[in-house]
């Protein structure tokens, strides 16, 4: 593994995002971890092997909630289950449906429908669901499908001609009705028992649809419409599992009774990891670290600094270990290009800004990656809805270095000229403009303001660290004074200082060997000339 290889990995680990570095069997003791008494196993790993097995041997239907707070490892054993199902059986045998509830829109119905058949399109280009609709003539099609016009794009969607293809996709990811879109759900699975698969079904993040739903209509189409639907439609071979905060969970007692009570008792209860498991855990990090620290890190060593539950304590330990690392690592370069990518994805995770909430937003997503909407990064987007209208809507960008003028004026052009004519998706004294970035410019920060743009500065104490250190490297071989000018230059926000300012407070002969030393550039305006930190 390659220094950039790893940092990326710590980095995800640092973030909850998953990753092959740290996978732990969790042991099943009923005291860290908690499930039912179906089966003569001793880990998790062996507890989903031996459902996959009961519905591969046996049909039936199984649905298996997986329970446990933030960092207790449910994201990871939906993972699991795909590595698993797919040594246990060939990928003929069966048909894998993952949906994601993490930042799916709930402002309006049709949006969420939309939003969830676009996570199951994937499925429908693969050679494999080719070759389950080609195993069928067009009778056995429409009754599975029943309707003509979705049986013609799917169709469409293996023609080598791209003039069928694309029209095919737009169709299934825009174009279809709502109520057509669970007619393709369920054909889909229909379509897979028409040709003997067993259905696996990962439902992850639940708990995000239930505090986000006031009003339960979205979480009843998902818990009663299609997961419950699904066990009473189909009695064979449909594996079910599903992820859920506790507290979440308990909300369906209340408002989804019937599907409560089919869940209830099949749950896997996942708590603190065990002293051995931590043990387990800080080794399988250490064991990839180790020749970056050499050898400086050890189990004991890193077990004794941490204490707590698992989201503090994954997070303490890697922050100790990406440290140690970062030390080891003399490559300027590859260390800043690792701050600003690690600052902008934290800065992607940043996702309740109080000043929001005093807005009235309950929630904002911020997408994995920027969209290109008009030639600029469209990154933010948050709403509240009053029954199905919509109320307030907020648009901006993330930037992970300071904001400075140019960006300002692009996000205001983009804002004026773009957004006001996309079918009144902004408007102007209803909907909320956003701009996050570590830091800005004054003209920057006026402009922005003026045109009542919040900027909301976003900090991190990690990346400081490390953005500390490349201003360290970059007096690395300069004398006291030299030190001095840089660290007088530093204190502004532009890192820039008036030619006058500078000839006043230092000596000409100092100046001209820091831009000799290429730390120091001279910039010619119109008016003044500065001097300048070079980046």
């Amino acid at each position: 593994m390659n220094r950039k290889e790893l940092l990326n990995k710590l980095n995800r680990l640092k973030k909850g995002l998953p990753t092959n570095l740290v996978y732990v069997n969790r042991l099943i003791d009923y005291t860290h971890v908690q499930a039912p008494n179906d089966y003569n196993v001793s880990t998790v790993d062996e507890y989903i092997e031996k459902d996959i097995q009961s519905v591969l041997s046996l049909g039936g239907s199984i649905i298996r909630p997986i329970l446990g707070m933030f960092g207790s490892g449910k994201s990871t054993i939906l993972n699991r289950t795909e590595q698993i199902i797919s040594l246990m059986t060939s990928i003929e045998k069966y048909l894998l449906i993952r949906i994601n509830l993490e930042n799916v829109p709930t402002v309006q119905h049709h949006e969420f429908i939309r939003a969830i058949m676009k996570q199951i399109f994937p499925i429908m280009e693969t050679r494999h669901f080719e070759d389950m609709y080609n195993q069928c003539d067009d009778e056995e099609l429409i009754d599975i499908f029943k309707g003509y016009e979705i049986i013609k794009n799917i169709k469409n969607l293996f023609s080598s001609s791209a003039t069928d293809r694309i029209p095919a996709k737009a169709y299934f990811l825009d174009e279809i009705e709502e109520d057509k879109i669970f007619q393709v759900i369920e054909g889909v699975i229909q379509l897979a028992k028409r040709n003997n698969r067993i259905v696996v079904i990962l439902v992850d993040e639940l708990e995000s649809l239930i505090k986000s739903d006031e009003e339960r209509i979205l979480t009843e189409i998902i818990v009663s419409r299609f997961l419950r639907g699904i066990i009473d439609r189909h009695d064979t071979s449909v594996y079910i599992i599903f992820t859920c905060f506790r507290d979440a969970y308990e909300a369906l007692r209340e408002n989804f009774y019937k599907f409560y009570r089919i869940v209830e008792g099949n749950e896997i209860k996942l708590g603190d990891f065990s002293n051995a498991e931590k043990e387990i855990l800080t080794q399988k990090i250490l064991d990839e670290t180790m020749e970056f620290t050499f050898g400086k890190l050890n189990v004991n060593e890193v077990l004794k600094e941490l204490k707590g539950t698992l989201d503090f304590y994954v997070g303490n330990l890697v922050k100790l270990i990406s440290n140690k690392v970062y030390q080891y690592i003399d490559q300027f370069k590859e260390i800043s290009n690792q701050a600003q990518d690690l600052y902008e994805n934290d800065a992607r995770q940043y996702k309740a800004v109080p000043i929001l909430l005093k807005g009235g937003f309950k929630r904002v997503n911020i997408s994995e990656k920027p969209e290109k909407i008009a030639g600029f990064n469209f990154d933010i987007f948050a709403s509240i809805s009053e029954r199905n209208r919509i109320k307030q809507r907020a648009f901006g960008e993330i930037k992970s270095v300071t904001c400075n003028k140019k960006w300002a004026e692009d996000f205001i052009n983009w804002i004026n000229t773009q957004i006001y004519m996309r079918s009144g998706e902004f408007v102007k004294n209803r909907d909320r403009l956003l701009f996050i970035a570590p830091d800005y410019t004054s003209d920057a920060k006026k402009l922005l303001e003026e045109n009542d743009v919040n900027c909301i500065e976003y900090h991190n104490q990690f990346i400081d660290k490390i953005l500390k250190y490349i201003e360290e490297k970059k007096s690395k071989g300069l004398t006291k004074e030299e030190k001095t000018v840089i660290d007088f230059i530093s204190k502004t926000k532009s890192k820039c200082r008036t030619y006058d300012v500078m000839i006043r407070s230092f000596s000409k002969t100092l100046l001209e060997e820091l831009v000799n030393k290429e730390k120091l550039i001279v910039k010619k305006g119109k008016k003044t000339t500065r001097f300048c930190l070079k980046k």
